[in-house]
């Protein structure tokens, strides 16, 4: 019986470890909502413009950030610098 608890806890562990191990989720922990959101505003941005987006970029935003203030600040500054990185103008 305690044998099976013991490998019951290391199996969730090592579950929990390599989640936690996957570089999007673990920089997605560690990011202010404003890094979340401007890398999210530039790869939104260069997939309207029909450009790739990095894929250090691609990044969906946690419930943590969704309807912040600096969230918002964030997408529109990576939308600002994709925009003017193509010669266009974005709308204030």
């Amino acid at each position: 019986m305690f044998g099976e608890k013991m490998l019951k806890g290391f199996i969730v562990a090592g579950f929990a470890a390599a989640l936690l191990s996957t570089p999007a989720l673990a920089a997605q922990s560690e990011e202010s909502c404003y890094e979340i959101g401007y890398r999210y505003g530039k790869c939104a941005t260069r997939v309207m413009l029909k450009d790739k987006c990095a894929q250090e970029d691609d990044v969906v935003i946690p419930d943590r950030c969704k309807g912040l203030k600096e969230t918002e600040e964030g997408t529109r500054a990576g939308t600002r610098e994709v925009f003017e990185a193509h010669g266009l103008k974005p709308k204030e």
